[in-house]
């Protein structure tokens, strides 16, 4: 990833991935810098990334923004999880059920990548991490799985970004993908011990406001809602 500061906005370009993020960009300094990104980057699309603040609706409006994201941002602190650890039993089962215990639940390596790359890129189309770029930074993930009951097959996913196999201060869950509310919560727990149990103090998950059934797995888990995220894409000059 290049970095790049233009009049106050940072630009993160990924050149392999055709694309440019700028995270919350000050609205005044991006009226007067947009065009120039769009010149300079014409064969990539452009992110904008808004954390708890709302995106000038003119601007994006003008440049054929489409929303991408729409987020609630919510975390799950280390005393929070260890709370509600000592208030289950045994306390490693923390918020599972006798049906969510049973879950089988699998770490994703290299040896087995092939599984999860399957799922992921059917379900995760468009993202600006498919497989064959996960599986080149392996050491940036921490992917727990759900397997089918032979073994063939990853049915539920979670990802959370690491740095070479350890977490940062705030451990963030990347993509959580199932329909089952068992499921969800067995995978939420396995991110979750992982992360504080490599270092993390808080987990943090930007979870789409359609996500029904991750929203009630995280809020058994004890997460809190704390903000809001919200990304705009805009096409490629070129398209």
């Amino acid at each position: 990833m290049e970095r790049e500061i233009i009049n106050g906005v940072e630009i993160l370009h990924e050149p392999a991935e055709k694309y440019v993020q700028i995270n919350d960009p000050p609205n005044d300094s991006l009226h007067g810098i947009l065009d120039h990104i769009k010149s300079t980057y014409v064969w990539d699309n452009i992110w904008l990334c808004y954390h708890n603040n709302f995106a000038p609706q003119d601007l994006l409006k003008e440049h054929n923004a489409t929303i991408e994201d729409d987020c609630e941002e919510i975390r799950l602190s280390v005393e929070d999880f260890e709370k509600l650890q000592m208030e289950s039993n045994p306390p490693s089962d923390a918020g599972l059920d006798e049906s969510a215990k049973a879950t089988m639940i699998v770490p994703i390596t290299v040896a087995n990548f092939d599984i999860f790359a399957k799922l992921h890129d059917k379900v995760s189309t468009g993202t600006s991490w498919p497989s064959r770029r996960i599986l080149e930074k392996m050491d940036l993930w921490s992917i727990f799985a759900c397997l089918s009951p032979d073994g063939s097959n990853v049915t539920d996913f979670i990802m959370t970004m690491t740095t070479n196999g350890r977490v940062t201060t705030t451990a963030e869950i990347f993509h959580l993908y199932t329909h089952d509310l068992t499921h969800a919560k067995a995978l939420l727990t396995a991110a979750a011990l992982f992360s504080f149990n490599n270092g993390a103090n808080e987990l943090l998950y930007m979870i789409d406001k359609d996500e029904k059934i991750c929203k009630n797995a995280s809020e058994t888990l004890g997460f809190k809602s704390c903000g809001f995220y919200c990304g705009y894409k805009i096409a490629a000059s070129n398209k």
